[in-house]
């Protein structure tokens, strides 16, 4: 821990994470080699889940490593085709997120509306109110009251939507 008047330790990235998601990688490496096509189908799901999570344990600590995983992540969900763009819109949401984070508004709200998109289309309306309300909350860090306060209404229409859609 730190003391005062010492800065506090920086986060470092969990080495003992990385390690067990490469164990992951290599086991899923092992069925997709001996695998029939569903065998390889699953594991390729685990490649692309593999690369999410290292995604994450780069966060913001190494950006153009969490960047390229999420990138990874996205071809081979894409290439398993259309029963997993949900996998695709959550990825999308995520770097959205960490694009946020890292101050890139651009490419967040690149993510999010193509996020958005793609929850709207699959029908998860409360996941895109989220991919909304992040381009919202990207507007309104900016400054940008008036348009942030219209994507706060509109994340707001879209679960009260959904609720009312549930109760009918």
């Amino acid at each position: 821990t730190a003391s005062l008047g010492q800065p506090a330790p920086k986060a470092a990235v969990s080495e003992v994470g990385l390690d067990l998601i490469q164990r992951a990688y290599d086991c899923f490496s092992s069925v997709y080699v001996s695998g029939d096509q569903e065998k390889q189908q699953a594991a390729k799901e685990g490649f692309a889940a593999c690369h999410s999570w290292r995604a994450a344990i780069f966060d913001h600590l190494r950006l153009d490593d969490a960047m390229a995983e999420f990138a990874r992540a996205l071809d081979v969900f894409r290439e398993l085709g259309r029963d997993r763009e949900w996998k695709v819109a959550e990825v999308l949401f995520q770097r959205g997120d960490l694009h946020s984070r890292a101050d890139d508004p651009e490419l967040a709200a690149k993510d999010f509306i193509a996020a958005a998109g793609l929850f709207k289309k699959l029908g998860d309306h409360l996941m895109e109110a989220k991919c909304v309300l992040g381009i919202a909350e990207l507007l309104d860090k900016r400054g940008r009251r008036l348009e942030s306060k219209q994507y706060y209404e509109a994340a707001a229409a879209i679960t009260v939507q959904q609720k009312m859609n549930q109760r009918a």
